[in-house]
């Protein structure tokens, strides 16, 4: 639920801030096809998946794609240093110190194996 809410607000914010065109990594494969097929069923999350599929709609070029978490370690840290935080959306206007190494690594392309079963 955490990141879906993530999710619909990183798209608000995104909208809002004027970006046209976006790729959204997200670390669980079942959100990023949820979006992609559009699939909704009556659950507790049916509202909000709508709410997400309908910013997909808009005039815009948006992809989501499925990356595993050791691809993601900048949001696996923000996501970590958001529970220090009260509640609440909160927006950086430049990255928090610890999460620059991870966004270094990213533009040189430090990878990390990982074994995944299929």
């Amino acid at each position: 639920m955490a990141e879906l809410w993530g999710l619909y607000q990183g798209l608000i914010l995104t909208w809002n801030k004027g970006i046209r065109w976006l790729c959204v990594e997200v670390d669980s494969r079942c959100i990023t096809q949820l979006v992609k097929n559009n699939m909704v069923n009556s659950n507790e999350f049916s509202t909000l998946l709508r709410a997400i599929q309908e910013l997909f709609r808009r005039n815009w070029r948006v992809e989501i794609t499925h990356v595993y978490w050791e691809a993601n370690f900048a949001a696996d840290y923000l996501a970590t240093l958001a529970c220090s935080f009260p509640l609440g959306l909160r927006v950086f206007n430049s990255p928090p110190k610890g999460v620059l190494q991870f966004m270094s690594q990213d533009t040189y392309g430090v990878v990390y194996p990982r074994l995944v079963f299929s």
